[in-house]
């Protein structure tokens, strides 16, 4: 709900976020800010907007429902 009040609604418009989009959202997440970098967000964005579930699995691990 966070992110979907900040107008992100995908995890293609994550993925395709620059340092200057994350500098802008960032400060706005209150409790979660900082786990955009520290999570790899951006990156885990891009295997899910792809439908790579596989890809994300072997890199993150499980992700434990259909995309």
């Amino acid at each position: 709900m966070l992110l979907n009040g900040l107008g992100v609604t995908s995890f293609q418009q994550i993925a395709g976020w620059t340092d200057a989009d994350i500098a802008r959202i960032d400060p706005q997440l209150g409790a979660f800010q900082g786990r955009i970098a520290r999570d790899n967000i951006v990156d885990q964005a891009g295997y899910l907007a792809r439908g790579d579930k596989p890809g994300f699995e072997a890199k993150y691990g499980a992700l434990g429902g259909e995309l």
